[in-house]
């Protein structure tokens, strides 16, 4: 049996930001989710593009231009979740899966009115195909309001049926579902029902890392008897620590010099001794976009390695390459952005930085009175905006030509003389 599927998720300010990275991808990985097939993503595809800017902007924009009323627990968002039991929906081809939701989203518009409309994206990389259509609930009186369109249990039920009724009239073999009204379920959020749907592997997953732990290390030492075992066997043996509970494999008579290797950082051990655990901030600098191409993770490398990894500068975006080591090194010797670094010498009168501290960024309306023709190969971008340099100007009301000291100029003094003179 195969039946229609249509849900609804209301979304205040704060979960708006959450609900676009899931719709369009925009996260590096998502590990609560297992079902999503990353090499999958490039074949998902819109029936209605995203803005180009943030759901929450487009949001903005809407609510300017009906002039609705807002309060902070305003719902401001609708998740609409549209697909049909898997059965049906794997069984049509890709074609006549876009027609599927292409007459969904026609549906939707007709309800709702295509101008709400912010995003329908359709989803080829889980389990299921499905769309994920999200409008700002804006109502045909032009009020913002989630429960005068959704209304309550009766509505939303009748807003299933109408749903049904217009994809029915295309595939017949679809059917409507018993209505909550009549069965008195409650539906629980996806999330919480991929999770239960995933206890019992993780479960499994559990039992077997606990059951190879033993008093030297693991279970796989059950062929070794410690009691019977010399310090200097050269026999190779399971350990676990003590203090992080890191589990490793050497010869018994390594033990006697060499500790755990990931208390030494000698091993990397996710949520204990890696990268991204130890140093968050530095993390809010990784270019994920680069180093993924190359197989670099925070959470699979050492803080100490020389590995030379791709930054993105959180303050002003400038990309540059340097080894995690150097980023990490203690007692301010840690390196930085670059860019950053000459902007801040650059505040010192060091040199001029094009963009930051040059005449012509600086100062556009008196670069204009520069004069070229007698500051031969010296430009206003070459210079520094607080100069002592004495520079040739041409007035560009007057045509007047004179000297003048570029500091003097940028204080507010040194205006052409023939124009002062006349005022």
């Amino acid at each position: 049996m195969a039946y229609t599927i249509l849900r609804f998720k209301k979304d205040k300010g704060g979960a708006i930001a959450g609900c676009e990275r899931h719709n369009e991808r925009k996260k590096e990985a998502y590990k609560s989710n297992p079902d999503i097939d990353m090499n999958k993503s490039k074949e998902n595809y819109h029936i209605i593009h995203a803005p180009q800017y943030t759901y929450s902007r487009k949001i903005k924009e809407l609510i300017k231009e009906y002039g609705c009323k807002t309060r902070k627990d305003s719902v401001k968002l609708v998740e609409t979740l549209i697909t049909a039991s898997p059965e049906f929906m794997n069984r049509l081809s890709k074609g006549k899966q876009r027609e599927y939701f292409e007459r969904a989203v026609k549906f939707m518009k007709d309800e709702i009115g295509e101008d709400r409309i912010i995003s329908a994206v359709v989803h080829m990389d889980e389990a299921t195909p499905h769309m994920h259509l999200v409008f700002c609930p804006i109502n045909k009186d032009g009020k913002l309001s989630a429960k005068s369109i959704l209304g309550n249990q009766k509505s939303l039920s009748e807003w299933q049926t109408r749903y049904y009724n217009y994809m029915h009239e295309r595939w017949n073999e679809l059917e409507r579902g018993k209505s909550a009204q009549e069965t008195k379920r409650k539906h629980i959020p996806t999330w919480l029902f991929k999770l239960a749907d995933n206890l019992d592997n993780l479960y499994n997953q559990l039992l077997k890392k606990i059951e190879n732990i033993n008093m030297i290390g693991m279970k796989k030492n059950k062929d070794l008897d410690p009691n019977k075992l010399v310090v200097g066997s050269e026999k190779k043996a399971w350990w676990i620590c003590q203090k992080c509970k890191g589990t490793w494999q050497t010869q018994i008579c390594v033990r006697k010099k060499h500790g755990c290797p990931y208390c030494t950082g000698q091993k990397v051990r996710k949520g204990i001794n890696d990268f991204a655990t130890l140093y968050p901030d530095l993390l809010k600098e990784w270019d994920w976009d680069k180093n993924s191409e190359s197989g670099f993770f925070p959470d699979e490398i050492m803080p100490g390695t020389k590995k030379k990894i791709f930054w993105k500068c959180k303050e002003c975006g400038f990309m540059w390459q340097a080894a995690v080591k150097d980023r990490t090194k203690k007692n301010g010797r840690a390196t930085g952005c670059p860019q950053c670094k000459r902007k801040k010498l650059s505040e010192y009168h060091l040199t001029p930085v094009v963009g930051i501290n040059d005449l012509e960024s600086c100062y556009p309306e008196i670069a204009k009175e520069w004069n070229y023709d007698k500051n031969i190969n010296l430009l206003p971008s070459q210079v520094l905006k607080g100069s002592a340099t004495v520079v040739w100007w041409k007035c560009y009301i007057c045509g007047n030509e004179w000297q003048n000291a570029i500091a003097l100029r940028t204080k507010g003094f040194g205006r052409c003389p023939i124009c002062k003179k006349n005022k």
